[in-house]
């Protein structure tokens, strides 16, 4: 069981970098490009 959390772990970890990259490429795309929005229009929300 230690073994098969351990590789569930490390395929959660290679899923999490991935989606930093994909994101950090986006984001790179300037804010209109990549969708992103302006914190003052969402801060309300949080």
């Amino acid at each position: 069981m230690t073994v098969w959390e351990q590789v569930i772990e490390a395929l959660e970890d290679i899923e999490d970098r991935t989606l930093i990259r994909s994101l950090r490429d986006r984001i790179a795309q300037g804010p209109v490009t990549s969708g992103s929005l302006a914190w003052e229009d969402v801060a309300d929300e949080w």
